[in-house]
């Protein structure tokens, strides 16, 4: 009797195990998986003080001394590892939607404790989420781009922190649920249209508090309501290219804890326009309490009066493709925060100019030279000004 159970349990073990091969199979074929991302190579020179040497924002005012400190060096930390996977679709009973998700990291995570530090750098997780596509409308689940502020300039030397950061392209990832929707009009053009809550994550609570499993609450989760965001776009046929305006906007709460609740919002134009071989992009902002999307020169709220930051800023880019593999990038860009609502010392205006040209060499391999001039003005206090020279190197695989 203990044998016939005993040969039993197997044959049941053997068919379910050939059960779930089978449907892993069956899943397998309408699923792929891919692994791609590129080595990113950085060789930098600045020529004054910065905030961060490999990737600046802003220059140091040359009241302090750390001013006159030039930097030169080399990063790989902007390299790039991204998963990709789609399919399989969904039942009919959630209208067949395709399915996909996107893993993605790169390591601008913090620096080790060692003597070569900058040689170490650990991985960050970029973008994490899971989508469903129907025709025309899609849901996104994760960690993805916040739907405000959409576009970015052009650059081999800011990728892993955009173009322009705090010089007026207000851009982050953040964990959200968003739906789009697209309405297209034969051959005229389209309407998009995008909303979603996203992770109220709020720039002024910054702390120290080294690395740990328990997540952290700040100003905005102690809300307990999200970020609303949304846009609107127009996109029409211009010269065999899609000319797009855009309008978004964003709105939340900050509670300090102590009473007092912060408000955070923001509108932003943004715009595509095909010029022939030239292309014209940008935006353009207005707001308050907008660090944590590297708005206000990283400022957001007055620590001394507990009061919101209000700034305004944009930023625009000619690209010129002369040739197939030669693409010419010329870039402007300014963040204004409302200097009666600073302290003296604090980043008053940031302005960046920015030139680039990248070759692509091959198939897999570019290469791209790059010049920052940035101004960074303060409240009653010198302004700062580096030259930042950079040259790249990726390879795509």
């Amino acid at each position: 009797m203990k044998m016939n159970v005993r040969l039993l349990f197997l044959y049941f073990t053997l068919f379910f195990a050939y059960f779930t091969v089978s449907v892993l199979l069956a899943q397998a074929e309408e699923s792929a998986i891919n692994l791609g991302g590129f080595i990113l190579s950085n060789t930098y020179d600045n020529d004054s003080g910065v905030n961060n040497t490999d990737i600046p924002n802003f220059a140091t005012s040359d009241s302090k001394p750390a001013a006159s400190t030039g930097t030169f060096g080399g990063t790989v930390r902007q390299s790039r590892l991204t998963l990709k996977a789609t399919g399989p679709n969904l039942d009919e009973v959630l209208g067949n939607a395709k399915t996909s998700a996107v893993l993605e990291i790169d390591f601008l995570g913090n620096f080790p404790n060692s003597t070569f530090a900058g040689a170490q750098p650990q991985p960050r997780l970029r973008l994490a989420y899971a989508k469903m596509d129907w025709s025309g409308a899609s849901v996104t689940v994760g960690q993805d781009w916040i739907i405000l502020a959409p576009l970015n300039p052009t650059s081999l030397a800011h990728v892993a922190i955009a173009p322009l950061s705090s010089s007026g392209n207000l851009w982050n990832r953040m964990p959200q649920i968003r739906v789009d929707q697209k309405i297209t009009f034969n051959d005229f053009g389209k309407i998009l249209v995008t909303a979603g809550i996203l992770r109220p994550m709020a720039g002024d609570n910054w702390t120290n508090n080294g690395s740990q499993q328990l997540d952290i609450s700040g100003y905005g989760e102690q809300t307990t309501h999200p970020f609303y965001q949304g846009r609107i776009a127009l996109s029409v046929n211009a010269m065999n290219q899609p000319a797009t305006l855009g309008v978004s906007g964003h709105c939340g709460n900050e509670n300090t804890g102590s009473g007092t609740t912060l408000e955070t919002s923001a509108a932003v134009l943004d715009l595509t326009l095909p010029l022939g071989p030239v292309t014209l992009t940008g935006e353009a902002f207005t707001g308050k309490n907008l660090d944590q999307f590297l708005g206000g020169v990283l400022q957001g709220v007055n620590p001394t009066t507990f009061s919101e930051i209000s700034s305004n800023g944009g930023w625009s880019q000619l690209s010129f493709t002369p040739f197939p593999s030669i693409n010419l990038n010329l870039a402007y860009g300014i963040d204004r925060p409302e200097s009666a609502q600073l302290n003296n010392g604090d980043r008053s205006k940031n302005q960046t100019l920015t030139a680039n040209l990248i070759w692509k060499l091959g198939p897999k391999l570019s290469s791209g030279i790059e010049y920052n001039n940035i101004k960074t003005d303060y409240k009653n206090l010198s302004s700062g000004d580096d030259n930042h020279y950079n040259l790249a190197v990726a390879y795509t695989f």
